[in-house]
């Protein structure tokens, strides 16, 4: 009894093993006319435009002034911008992107802004001095040990920030050749009596944008900087810069796809294959034979079982009712 169940299961997987199924493999398309390669024309306004700099301030420009800050201003406040980072937390190329993107909302709203920068303290209270020439060495002297009687106004508010998010999340959209970026600015904002010290608003504002570019514009704007040369800008450090961009062929087709030709492996019974489109309702179907070869081809002419040019679109084959690709046309 053992013997005779041994042998039927090794009769069974010998014929299991042995017999080999038809597999798709691969196609290609049949196609009239001809295709030119042109060069494009690279536009740089808009390549600029598309730069993760224009980017970032697209993403701030999402953030408003919340009530909690406006409701404690008024047109005569004198208002400066700083940021109360830590200064080994402090990233200075993002701060200066902020300080511009504050400054210019306040002034959108017709606040009043006064200027903190060292630099430019400095150079204001030389020429608001009585005695220029006394004090000429402040303009290079960082540790400003002059006294300086000056008209210069105090603040009488501070708008203090700090940067939590700014920056950019990147996906490949694969079905349509393109890049998806989100934007995410979220910045901690404190509006401060000058005088007392009070702080008088504090909270978390947010900014997001997204877009989607061409993977041939990825490509050209991820690193884009290039020389620092006169005055040219940006200017990006460490970086190799590029001082020419690589200009692309487009190719034009003329062309018209004429058929598909499906390519298979035959297996050791034939197998029934069907095409069916979106709605998948079967446009067309014919049988692999029995294998007299290993390799079985088979051209579609892109009609229907009634002899119909189907649609462009997409379009899955199936052998012996499994899914084996999808493709388009």
């Amino acid at each position: 009894m053992k013997k005779f169940l041994l042998y039927n299961i090794f009769t069974v997987a010998i014929i299991f093993w042995g017999c080999s199924v038809a597999q798709f493999t691969n196609y290609q398309y049949d196609r009239s006319g001809s295709e030119t390669r042109t060069e494009k024309k690279i536009n740089m306004k808009e390549l600029i435009d598309e730069s993760y700099p224009r980017f970032i301030d697209k993403t701030l420009d999402k953030i408003e002034l919340p009530a909690g800050i406006t409701s404690h201003l008024t047109y005569k406040d004198k208002i400066v911008v700083m940021n109360f980072d830590r200064l080994y937390n402090s990233y200075k190329d993002q701060q200066l992107v902020v300080d511009r993107f504050l400054i210019g909302r306040l002034l959108k709203n017709n606040y009043m802004v006064f200027d903190r920068n060292e630099n430019t303290l400095k150079i204001s209270l030389l020429e608001n001095s009585s005695h220029i020439s006394n004090y000429f060495r402040i303009y290079n002297d960082s540790s400003m040990t002059a006294i300086v009687s000056s008209t210069l106004q105090t603040a009488t508010r501070i708008l203090a920030y700090r940067i939590l998010e700014l920056g950019i999340i990147k996906t490949e959209v694969k079905s349509d050749m393109k890049i998806s970026r989100y934007g995410v600015a979220e910045l901690e904002l404190r509006l401060i009596d000058a005088g007392s010290g009070q702080i008088l608003y504090s909270g978390i504002v947010n900014g997001n944008w997204q877009d989607e570019i061409s993977m041939d514009t990825y490509d050209r704007v991820k690193d884009l900087h290039f020389k620092f040369e006169n005055d040219a800008l940006p200017l990006s450090l460490n970086l190799q810069p590029k001082e020419w961009l690589q200009v692309k062929y487009e190719i034009t087709s003329t062309s018209e796809i004429t058929g598909i030709r499906l390519y298979f492996n035959t297996g050791d019974n034939s197998a029934n294959v069907t095409i069916k489109n979106k709605e998948a309702k079967i446009v067309r179907s014919f049988i692999i034979p029995t294998a007299l070869t290993t390799k079985f081809e088979y051209l579609w002419d892109l009609t229907d079982m009634n002899g119909t040019k189907v649609p462009q679109g997409s379009y899955s084959i199936y052998v012996d009712n499994v899914l084996a690709t999808t493709i388009n046309y």
